[in-house]
């Protein structure tokens, strides 16, 4: 394999290869593309058919011929980074352009702006200027003084965590390695970097460069003892910046997204679910574990008492056995309007889960 050219967006890639070469020779993929990230594209009978990214591109093809998308491509394309500064970026625009049939979701930019709107007020001001020559009414229009129209006043939603504060206070997000500072404002707003978010979810997804985040998780605040608590904390006391206690601050269940044919086929019948991928240093606190449906249904519906969490075969992930089946919630908890469901397994308590509606709640 040639060197990696640094000064390049991207490095290396491969076109028009078929799927069987994962079976046909695995040694040779895992050579070329293991462990590397970058883009790939699907392809069915020459017609693209699904484009993603990923940070290790030989397991997520080879896992695509198991997933929802198997026997739905034969061939395929990948193009390797350099770095994965532009991934997201790059399999957006291939999303909105080609808009392939296996992708469900719209390829978003997260820092980018949308021109629309400012391009459509520019083409008013000039028919207003063509206008005012033709027919004259003895004033001067807008357009000739570089103004526009009184937009009308949008009232702001009210913060999510204005209950739960009295004053502002600094925050913090660690992700990947990296810290970044934000804050909380005496009305509960967050400013971070100047942009101002009234949900901390909202904020953690923007700074994380993610679709959706639990920002009441992956915000941290300093308690009256010096200590960084996650934020959720101040849920358990409104008005007041509290300590937490240890049973307070920790988790007893474990929620995991399940599409319809596992949750039907292995949860409700198997009564056990696999194969999930937890801390073995957290399996001692999991005395319960909770179900997302996907789409159509979009909600924690169920959960169940864990009889006991083995490892799944040599997979490094385990299997959740449950005490009896599975129950349903008197009430499901909705991802919440304009939010995406988990992508992956989280931690939560099952008082939270009984009492909330929405997963900005949990």
């Amino acid at each position: 394999m040639g060197e990696k050219n640094k000064d390049e967006l991207v490095a290396q890639y491969l076109e028009d290869v078929h799927g069987d070469v994962f079976k046909d020779y695995p040694q040779q993929v895992r050579t070329f593309i293991k462990g590397r990230y970058g883009i790939y594209a699907l392809y069915l009978e020459s017609k693209l058919y699904y484009v993603g990214l990923a940070s290790n591109l030989g397991w997520r093809l080879k896992h695509h011929m198991k997933d929802r998308h198997a026997g739905r491509w034969d061939r395929f394309s990948i193009y390797m980074t350099n770095d994965q500064h532009h991934m997201k970026d790059l399999e957006s625009l291939f999303l909105r352009i080609a808009k392939p049939s296996g992708n469900k979701v719209k390829g978003k930019f997260v820092h980018a702006t949308l021109l629309n709107r400012k391009f459509k007020r520019d083409i008013w001001r000039m028919k207003k200027g063509e206008l005012s020559v033709l027919v004259g009414d003895g004033k001067v229009q807008p357009a000739e003084r570089g103004t526009f129209p009184a937009k009308p006043v949008r009232h702001r939603r009210k913060a999510n965590l204005a209950p739960y504060v009295n004053k502002g206070f600094a925050i913090r997000l660690k992700y990947k390695g990296r810290t970044t500072e934000a804050r909380v404002r005496s009305d509960g707003t967050i400013n971070w970097k100047g942009e101002v978010f009234t949900s901390p979810s909202s904020a953690a997804a923007r700074a994380m460069m993610r679709r959706s985040a639990n920002g009441w998780w992956w915000w941290q605040f300093k308690d009256d003892r010096g200590r960084w608590v996650r934020l959720n904390a101040l849920k358990h006391k409104r008005g007041k910046r509290i300590i937490p206690t240890r049973r307070a601050n920790g988790f007893d269940l474990l929620v995991c997204p399940a599409r319809k044919d596992g949750f039907e086929g292995t949860v409700l019948r198997e009564n056990r679910w696999y194969a999930i991928r937890i801390n073995p240093k957290r399996i001692p606190n999991i005395r319960y574990v909770a179900f997302y449906q996907t789409r159509p249904v979009s909600a924690i519906t169920h959960f169940a008492v864990v009889a006991s969490i083995e490892p799944y075969k040599r997979t490094g992930k385990y299997v959740v056995n449950f005490k009896s089946k599975a129950r349903k919630l008197t009430h499901p908890v909705r991802a919440g309007s304009g939010r995406q469901g988990p992508r992956g397994p989280f931690f939560s308590r099952l008082r939270a889960i009984r009492s909330a509606r929405t997963m900005d709640e949990l």
